[in-house]
């Protein structure tokens, strides 16, 4: 929707408000990340504390993760000696880290605006595909 306070705003810096709109321009996506209207509501706040902390978290869990290295490899020891139920150990590890810093670099990119680009080979165009065919 056209806004036309924002479109006097953009256009006192000599940019065309509807180019920033325009999903063929660079800087798509660029005007509502900086809006002052949208960090009044707070998403964007929310957003930014979230991957902040979980950012914090993922460099956290490698500090450790060097910082007890010497009894990650004393668990490895155990295993080959015998102890079977110290395996799990390192896959829990690779699977608390696998969720943090995947949720940390989905939430970074999504705060910078960048999405993936949607493709119609995704489980709607499969069975539109196998439909034509029967």
């Amino acid at each position: 929707m056209y806004d036309h306070r924002r479109a006097r705003a953009y256009s006192a810096k000599g940019v065309s408000y509807r180019d920033y709109l325009s999903p063929n321009s660079p800087w798509f996506g660029l005007a509502e990340f900086w809006s002052l209207e949208r960090s009044a509501k707070r998403p964007l706040n929310r957003k930014l504390v979230k991957t902040l902390c979980l950012g914090i978290a993922s460099g956290l869990l490698y500090f450790f993760l060097f910082e007890y290295e010497g009894e990650l490899r004393h668990l490895e020891q155990l295993t080959r000696d015998g102890e079977k139920i110290d395996f799990l150990v390192p896959i829990i590890v690779a699977l608390v880290f696998s969720v943090v810093h995947g949720a940390f670099t989905g939430h970074f990119w999504e705060l910078l605006g960048l999405k993936p680009k949607s493709s119609r080979h995704g489980p709607q165009a499969m069975k539109e595909s196998s439909d034509g065919a029967a």
